[in-house]
């Protein structure tokens, strides 16, 4: 009977150290935080990017024709009306 008692107590250790390596791994797959702040500072630099062409381009600019001040192109930047 002391065999059983040595195997059910191996077969604990053992799903034990299972468990920790599953918290271990899922620890691993989180994205670092410095990771993140880099990845925000580089859309926040495109979406300054893209506001300081949006000014800079006055409808002036605009290739698209107008009629009656307001712009008949769907995909253009410019979009008046």
């Amino acid at each position: 009977m002391a065999w059983l008692t040595a195997l059910i107590k191996a077969v604990l250790e053992w799903l034990t150290a299972e468990v920790k390596k599953d918290t271990k791994a899922s620890d691993a797959d989180a994205i670092p935080e410095a990771t993140k702040r880099s990845w925000a500072d580089r859309i926040k630099e495109q979406q300054d990017k893209m506001a300081e062409e949006r000014e800079a381009n006055t409808p002036n600019d605009c290739p698209a024709q107008y009629a009656n001040g307001i712009c008949d192109d769907p995909d253009c930047y410019c979009k008046k009306g």
